[in-house]
């Protein structure tokens, strides 16, 4: 026994490294000074949601605290209400503590929040992009070299976000904007906008 603590004491046990980046703190209410415009990023418990965070996980390593995006359409009788792309299809009847677990983001500096919602506005009706699923999984599973597929007129929720984000005047390039996923959007975007809360 004597022999084992030598050792470690010559050779210490190396505690995990902490993330260098901090988690945004998480809430199923919101502030006072959420805007129509604002992105919702969310964290949800079901099938999908934890599917989502697995494969994020799986493609880059790490964990992300996301799995869907949704943007803040209209604010009714002081309770702010998302649109989203949800496996029913694009919808804006929803608030937006249905979505789980959130934290909201400001549009970055120079975007139009109006032209952000009407882009959005104009998907609602639209279909729920599997096939888009099925090609993220593919680009999980593979190194981005198998190739996207996907229907005209459907969408996944951080596609929709992100192409509305574009209209609204953010320009980033991404790969494949229709197959960027919830996590993907969070590493681009927290960076370049601002807290709501």
């Amino acid at each position: 026994m004597r022999h084992l603590q030598r050792l470690r004491w010559r050779f210490p046990l190396r505690q995990p490294r902490q993330l260098q980046t901090r988690q945004p703190k998480l809430s199923n209410t919101y502030s006072k000074n959420i805007r129509v415009g604002d992105i919702v990023f969310a964290h949800s418990n079901g099938i999908m949601g934890r599917a989502i965070r697995f494969g994020e996980t799986l493609r880059w390593k790490r964990g992300s605290e996301f799995n869907h995006v949704a943007i803040v359409s209209e604010i009714r009788k002081g309770v702010p209400y998302v649109i989203q792309a949800e496996p029913r299809g694009i919808t804006n009847d929803k608030p937006i503590t249905s979505v789980g677990l959130f934290i909201t983001r400001r549009p970055p500096r120079g975007v139009d929040p109006k032209k952000v919602v009407a882009f959005a506005r104009a998907q609602v009706g639209l279909k729920y992009g599997w096939l888009s699923i099925v090609s993220v999984f593919f680009d999980i599973l593979t190194p981005n070299w198998f190739p996207s597929f996907r229907r005209d007129n459907t969408w996944i929720c951080s596609a929709l976000a992100a192409e509305s984000l574009r209209f609204g005047g953010w320009l980033h390039s991404w790969a494949d904007i229709y197959v960027v996923t919830p996590a993907q959007l969070w590493d681009v975007y927290r960076s370049v906008t601002t807290s709501s809360d």
